[in-house]
Protein backbone atom coordinates (compact mmCIF):
# COMPACT_ATOMS: atom_id res chain seq x y z
CA UNK A 1 0.00 0.00 0.00
CA UNK A 2 2.70 2.36 0.97
CA UNK A 3 4.67 2.30 -2.60
CA UNK A 4 0.97 2.37 -4.34
CA UNK A 5 0.56 5.65 -2.17
CA UNK A 6 3.88 6.82 -3.34
CA UNK A 7 3.13 6.04 -6.39
CA UNK A 8 -0.04 8.10 -6.68
CA UNK A 9 1.75 10.84 -4.89
CA UNK A 10 4.23 10.95 -8.00
CA UNK A 11 1.17 11.25 -10.20
CA UNK A 12 -0.30 13.78 -8.08
CA UNK A 13 2.70 16.10 -8.25
CA UNK A 14 2.91 15.65 -12.27
CA UNK A 15 -0.53 16.34 -12.37
CA UNK A 16 0.34 19.22 -10.23
CA UNK A 17 3.14 20.12 -12.77
CA UNK A 18 0.67 19.93 -15.65
CA UNK A 19 3.01 17.54 -17.28
CA UNK A 20 0.48 15.42 -19.34
CA UNK A 21 -0.50 11.98 -19.56
CA UNK A 22 1.38 11.32 -23.12
CA UNK A 23 4.38 13.29 -21.61
CA UNK A 24 4.60 11.17 -18.56
CA UNK A 25 3.96 8.14 -20.31
CA UNK A 26 7.26 8.35 -22.76
CA UNK A 27 8.92 10.00 -19.57
CA UNK A 28 8.15 6.98 -18.06
CA UNK A 29 8.90 3.96 -20.68
CA UNK A 30 12.57 5.98 -21.36
CA UNK A 31 13.54 5.31 -17.63
CA UNK A 32 12.14 1.77 -17.74
CA UNK A 33 14.14 1.23 -21.43
CA UNK A 34 17.59 2.17 -19.57
CA UNK A 35 16.62 1.21 -16.28
CA UNK A 36 14.32 -2.09 -16.23
CA UNK A 37 12.75 -1.53 -12.79
CA UNK A 38 11.58 -5.12 -13.37
CA UNK A 39 14.70 -6.27 -14.05
CA UNK A 40 13.13 -7.11 -17.66
CA UNK A 41 11.43 -5.30 -20.77
CA UNK A 42 7.99 -4.35 -19.47
CA UNK A 43 5.02 -6.72 -21.36
CA UNK A 44 2.29 -4.71 -23.23
CA UNK A 45 -0.25 -5.33 -20.57
CA UNK A 46 1.89 -3.86 -18.12
CA UNK A 47 2.12 -0.56 -20.12
CA UNK A 48 -1.30 -0.59 -20.86
CA UNK A 49 -2.24 -1.25 -16.77
CA UNK A 50 0.53 1.53 -15.95
CA UNK A 51 -1.16 3.77 -18.48
CA UNK A 52 -4.90 2.88 -16.91
CA UNK A 53 -3.61 3.84 -13.66
CA UNK A 54 -2.31 7.16 -14.78
CA UNK A 55 -5.58 8.06 -16.57
CA UNK A 56 -7.34 7.08 -13.57
CA UNK A 57 -5.16 9.22 -10.74
CA UNK A 58 -5.31 12.31 -12.72
CA UNK A 59 -9.20 11.93 -14.35
CA UNK A 60 -9.36 11.39 -9.52
CA UNK A 61 -7.47 14.93 -9.40
CA UNK A 62 -9.70 16.30 -12.41
CA UNK A 63 -12.86 15.16 -10.91
CA UNK A 64 -11.84 16.81 -7.44
CA UNK A 65 -10.82 20.16 -8.77
CA UNK A 66 -14.16 20.34 -11.22
CA UNK A 67 -16.80 19.55 -8.04
CA UNK A 68 -14.66 21.58 -5.56
CA UNK A 69 -14.72 24.86 -7.64
CA UNK A 70 -18.54 23.71 -9.23
CA UNK A 71 -16.97 23.31 -12.68
CA UNK A 72 -19.48 22.04 -15.34
CA UNK A 73 -19.04 18.86 -16.04
CA UNK A 74 -16.92 18.00 -19.71
CA UNK A 75 -19.68 16.69 -22.03
CA UNK A 76 -18.40 13.86 -24.06
CA UNK A 77 -21.08 14.73 -27.03
CA UNK A 78 -19.64 18.74 -27.00
CA UNK A 79 -16.58 19.11 -28.80
CA UNK A 80 -14.46 16.47 -27.24
CA UNK A 81 -11.15 17.16 -28.67
CA UNK A 82 -10.94 20.56 -27.47
CA UNK A 83 -12.10 19.74 -23.59
CA UNK A 84 -9.33 16.88 -23.69
CA UNK A 85 -7.14 19.27 -24.79
CA UNK A 86 -8.06 21.30 -21.86
CA UNK A 87 -7.06 19.02 -19.58
CA UNK A 88 -4.26 16.97 -19.07
CA UNK A 89 -5.10 14.08 -21.96
CA UNK A 90 -7.30 11.88 -19.76
CA UNK A 91 -8.13 9.43 -22.45
CA UNK A 92 -12.29 9.18 -23.55
CA UNK A 93 -12.14 5.43 -22.79
CA UNK A 94 -11.06 5.74 -19.29
CA UNK A 95 -13.43 8.97 -19.08
CA UNK A 96 -16.48 7.06 -20.21
CA UNK A 97 -16.20 4.02 -17.67
CA UNK A 98 -15.00 5.88 -14.74
CA UNK A 99 -16.44 9.70 -14.37
CA UNK A 100 -19.25 8.64 -12.60
CA UNK A 101 -17.80 6.55 -10.02
CA UNK A 102 -15.05 9.02 -9.88
CA UNK A 103 -17.28 12.02 -9.08
CA UNK A 104 -19.30 10.00 -6.76
CA UNK A 105 -16.39 8.93 -4.54
CA UNK A 106 -14.93 12.42 -5.10
CA UNK A 107 -18.35 13.70 -3.68
CA UNK A 108 -18.02 11.21 -0.87
CA UNK A 109 -14.67 12.27 0.01
CA UNK A 110 -16.35 16.32 -0.01
CA UNK A 111 -18.73 14.92 2.47
CA UNK A 112 -21.32 16.24 -0.18
CA UNK A 113 -25.24 13.93 -1.30
CA UNK A 114 -24.37 11.57 -3.64
CA UNK A 115 -26.57 9.46 -5.57
CA UNK A 116 -25.38 6.12 -5.67
CA UNK A 117 -24.20 5.00 -8.70
CA UNK A 118 -23.28 1.10 -9.97
CA UNK A 119 -19.95 0.21 -10.97
CA UNK A 120 -19.96 -0.57 -15.01
CA UNK A 121 -20.60 -4.03 -15.89
CA UNK A 122 -17.72 -5.83 -17.09
CA UNK A 123 -18.47 -8.88 -19.60
CA UNK A 124 -17.94 -11.44 -17.11
CA UNK A 125 -14.09 -12.05 -17.51
CA UNK A 126 -12.37 -12.66 -14.14
CA UNK A 127 -9.65 -10.31 -15.42
CA UNK A 128 -11.75 -7.32 -15.97
CA UNK A 129 -13.88 -7.66 -13.06
CA UNK A 130 -10.47 -7.10 -10.80
CA UNK A 131 -8.96 -4.33 -13.00
CA UNK A 132 -12.22 -2.48 -12.32
CA UNK A 133 -11.87 -3.18 -8.87
CA UNK A 134 -8.05 -2.43 -8.74
CA UNK A 135 -8.93 0.37 -10.28
CA UNK A 136 -11.64 1.50 -7.60
CA UNK A 137 -8.47 1.30 -5.24
CA UNK A 138 -6.60 3.68 -6.95
CA UNK A 139 -9.52 6.34 -6.87
CA UNK A 140 -9.89 5.71 -3.06
CA UNK A 141 -5.70 5.98 -2.01
CA UNK A 142 -5.77 8.83 -4.60
CA UNK A 143 -8.16 10.59 -2.38
CA UNK A 144 -6.20 9.36 0.63
CA UNK A 145 -2.77 11.21 -0.93
CA UNK A 146 -4.98 14.49 -1.20
CA UNK A 147 -6.04 14.31 2.11
CA UNK A 148 -2.40 13.28 3.81
CA UNK A 149 -1.39 16.36 1.05
CA UNK A 150 -3.95 18.61 2.79
CA UNK A 151 -3.02 17.37 6.62
CA UNK A 152 0.52 18.13 6.01
CA UNK A 153 -0.24 21.77 5.21
CA UNK A 154 -2.10 22.63 7.64
CA UNK A 155 -0.59 25.60 9.65
CA UNK A 156 -2.02 25.33 13.31
CA UNK A 157 0.69 24.35 15.13
CA UNK A 158 1.47 21.30 13.14
CA UNK A 159 -2.55 20.06 14.45
CA UNK A 160 -5.32 19.18 12.35
CA UNK A 161 -8.78 19.89 12.87
CA UNK A 162 -8.79 17.12 15.52
CA UNK A 163 -5.71 18.40 17.40
CA UNK A 164 -3.97 14.92 16.11
CA UNK A 165 -0.86 16.33 14.73
CA UNK A 166 0.71 15.78 11.42
CA UNK A 167 -0.04 12.91 9.26
CA UNK A 168 1.49 9.25 9.64
CA UNK A 169 1.86 6.14 7.84
CA UNK A 170 -1.33 4.16 8.23
CA UNK A 171 0.15 1.19 10.62
CA UNK A 172 -2.28 -0.53 12.29
CA UNK A 173 -1.79 -0.99 15.81
CA UNK A 174 0.86 1.52 15.73
CA UNK A 175 -0.86 4.35 17.38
Amino acid sequence: MDVLKLFLATLKAAYNKQITIPELTQCVAEMDTKRMSANRPLTHEEISLRTLWFNIAYLTLESLERIENKKEHIAFHDDVDKALKETLSVSLETRRTYTLIIDEKVMKYLGREVIETQPPSTPGARAEAAMLTYSLKIIDVMLAVVNDERLANENNSGLDGNGIGPPRPNIPGAF
